[in-house]
């Protein structure tokens, strides 16, 4: 019996081999492939239509009764710097001065907004004016993390005769670009931003870049020279500029440049000479002596204000003939604070 079961053993196995030596293989093993990353925007435009609608009230709310404790919610980077000293200042003057409220109606097409890869993800809207404005309105809106609420970045008004450039959004969502990525651009936002402020140092070096001529730099200049000549004689006025902590933030445009938004900070210094005396007034004034309608008198001291804006540009692709950058808009200028020294 045992022999006999050897034999069948045996013969199986002679079987077999003869199988493998016709020609036929064993089955194949199937290898694991890794899964296509599929990109898709950050969120559909319905659905953002409705939490930036929602966003954009919340703070409308809040500038009702200036509480700083509740802008975390619903504000994020430079616009939380901007309205804390938008409130601060609003609470020394009271109603002689306003700042924007938000214009609350995102238009469908006027949409843009980042794939769902990596954080944070970014929106951009623009808005038709309130009424008793003119200029329309353009949002930045920001997700830091998964599962945060998207919070209000930024708000700008774009200048006469700008547009805000088309943003292939698609079913994949728009491509952000990293503050110094340069690929497939004539600047990065970086370097954008870099420029800009050492143009408005000097006058005229843009460091190797172009610029066409915008209405901030031209008001910024008109500032400098208006508070010059104000203390011509008695003592000296100087502006000067520095990139912003905040951002640069960019979305990759349709015809393969961007657009980018960044902070610009100034400072103004206003001094007397050892024989002079210079009066400050308006709001600069106001929040150095912290009182309404105050006034600051140097007598050999100087005044330091600190000023900051958003600044939106139009970079050029790199591929492009015309790689002049474009301002095509700002935010209104705010104090963050003025002391005397």
């Amino acid at each position: 019996m045992l022999k006999k079961g050897m034999g069948l053993a045996l013969a199986a196995a002679l079987a077999a081999g003869a199988l493998a030596g016709c020609g036929e293989s064993e089955p194949p093993v199937p290898k694991p492939t890794a899964a296509k990353s599929t990109s898709r925007p950050a969120t559909s435009v319905e659905n953002f239509m409705k939490v930036s609608k929602r966003v954009l009230e919340s703070v409308n709310a809040t500038d009702k009764d200036q509480s700083t404790d509740k802008l975390g919610a619903t504000t994020t980077g430079p616009m939380t710097v901007i309205r804390q000293a938008q409130y601060n200042t609003k609470r020394l003057l009271g109603d002689s001065y306003k700042f924007p409220e938000l214009a609350t109606e995102v238009t469908k097409n006027r949409v843009a907004i980042s794939s769902s890869k990596g954080y944070p993800r970014l929106a951009m809207t623009v808005m038709d004016p309130l009424k008793g404005n003119n200029l329309p309105t353009m949002d930045v809106f920001a997700q830091g993390k998964a599962r945060e609420n998207w919070k209000l970045w930024g708000s700008l008004r774009l200048f006469p005769g700008a547009e805000f450039p088309s943003v292939e959004g698609g079913k994949t969502g728009a491509e952000t670009v990293a503050a110094e990525s340069d690929k497939g651009l004539a600047a990065s936002p970086k370097k954008t931003i870099e420029a800009y402020v050492n143009l408005n140092k000097t006058g005229s070096d843009a460091q190797g870049l172009t610029f066409s001529q915008d209405a901030l730099r031209q008001e910024l200049k008109k500032t400098a020279d208006k508070n010059a000549a104000a203390v011509n004689g008695a003592g000296k006025s100087t502006m000067t500029f520095a990139v912003g902590n905040e951002g640069p933030v960019a979305m990759r445009t349709s015809d393969g440049g961007a657009v980018v938004v960044a902070q610009l900070n100034y400072f103004t210094t206003i001094s007397s000479d050892s024989q002079h005396t210079v009066t400050v007034g308006d709001k600069a004034g106001s929040i150095a002596s912290g009182k309404a309608e105050g006034k600051v008198t140097l007598d050999g001291k100087t005044l330091t204000t600190s000023n900051t804006r958003l600044v939106a540009f139009r970079v050029p692709a790199a591929k492009s003939k015309d790689k002049t950058i474009s301002v095509i808009g700002s935010s209104d200028d705010v104090i963050l604070g003025a002391q005397v020294q």
